[in-house]
């Protein structure tokens, strides 16, 4: 017993000294440089300083769990944007991360990826601030800027105001708490499943975060796993297998629009709302249709991958569809339109009913004149 005990300790120990391993495959050919702050600063790989060698397409590098790995600008294909891995010869160095793709993963799908600085997912939240356009709302939904903020260089809190938001790419999540708390995720892989999609983490550093009640507290350093699941143009978070989201989120395509109204509101402004485009679900409704007087605009083009019908004709799609507002007044239309057609059509059916009683009762009468004159004769 004693002996199984020992054999079994031993497997462990050693298999406890084998660091786990991620291997991509190069996408084009591309460099390997040394490891210092200044070789990644050019596009060219030839101009490249600090180059080590040229990679070709199709090449396998290797990562290993707990070496660095960095996000420049937060803008994807950015070259300062790196991992540090190890090439098929042994040798080490950074890697443009957008150079490099995990082909044992699902493919991310394009939905929810972000490519541009101001296309991101925001905290939901984010646009029930925009809504009531009031300062005390952003104190309900963020508390930290009423009790924890304080000031680094004498700002004022509403300049440090931004949602958070994250940023996903083919190989990693950028992630940003209002509190100014950053963590990077690499991607270790991906996959579709039933009610969303699967991604697990590798987060090398863990997270500070300045407030206990922000998401971000709650990731940690080491392996984890996410799961998004999309509805339209929100994205809800889970992790590690919870039945509760973590973080609901909205997508926009204008992060510094909003951070400036966000911040309006915050100075105690009315913020102006004619530009926002409001998320909506997957099934085309808006949670701020008609509320405070809010021009909803149509739904932009982030929405779940759906399939195409197969026939227009068996949608049976009426030529427009009326908003909730149309709707009332098109029913109040009607409604009018109802009446009058009964009060121009009442007096015929009197007339009508008038001239059928003559026809009928006249032959009576007839009949009872002409009995009362024999009579009388």
């Amino acid at each position: 017993m004693k002996k199984g005990f020992l054999i079994l300790a031993f497997f462990g120990i050693i298999s406890s000294c084998f660091c786990q391993e991620i291997f991509y495959e190069v996408k084009a050919d591309t460099g390997l440089f040394e490891n210092d702050e200044y070789s990644l600063f050019k596009i060219e790989v030839q101009e490249h300083r600090g180059l080590i060698r040229t990679m070709k397409k199709g090449e396998k590098v290797k990562y290993t769990f707990g070496d660095p790995y960095s996000i420049g600008d937060r803008v994807e294909g950015d070259p300062l944007s790196h991992i540090v891995a190890t090439d098929q010869n042994g040798i080490k160095g950074k890697v443009a991360w957008a150079d490099l793709f995990l082909p044992s993963n699902d493919s991310l799908p394009d939905y929810i990826k972000t490519n541009d600085e101001k296309e991101r997912w925001i905290s939901a939240y984010c646009y029930e601030i925009l809504s009531s356009n009031a300062k005390e709302t952003i104190f309900q939904y963020e508390s930290y800027w009423k009790n924890e903020w304080y000031s680094s260089v004498g700002e004022e809190w509403h300049e440090d105001i931004r949602p958070s938001n994250f940023m996903i790419f083919d190989n990693a999540i950028d992630i940003l708490g209002y509190d100014s708390s950053r963590g990077i995720l690499l991607i270790t892989s991906s996959e579709k499943v039933k009610d969303g999609i699967k991604i697990g983490l590798f987060i090398k550093y863990k997270i500070d975060t300045s407030s206990k009640d922000i998401f971000l507290h709650h990731f940690k350093k080491g392996e984890q796993e996410m799961t998004l699941k999309i509805d339209g143009d929100y994205l809800e978070m889970y992790l590690d297998g919870s039945k509760s989201p973590l973080m609901i989120f909205a997508r926009t395509d204008d992060y510094w629009g909003i951070t400036e109204k966000l911040r309006a509101i915050a100075r105690g402004e009315k913020a102006d709302l004619s530009d926002v485009t409001w998320p909506r679900h997957a099934d085309g409704t808006c949670d701020y249709d008609d509320k405070n007087g809010i021009m909803i605009k149509p739904a932009f083009a982030f929405a779940t991958e759906q399939a195409e019908p197969a026939e227009e004709e068996e949608l049976n799609i009426p030529d427009s569809v009326e908003t909730k507002d149309e709707s009332k007044v098109n029913s109040a239309v009607k409604t009018s339109t109802e009446k009058e057609d009964d009060d121009f059509v009442f007096p015929f059916i009197q007339l009508g009913f008038g001239i059928i009683l003559i026809i009928v009762l006249l032959p009576i009468i007839l009949v009872i004149a002409k009995k009362r004159k024999s009579s009388k004769d």
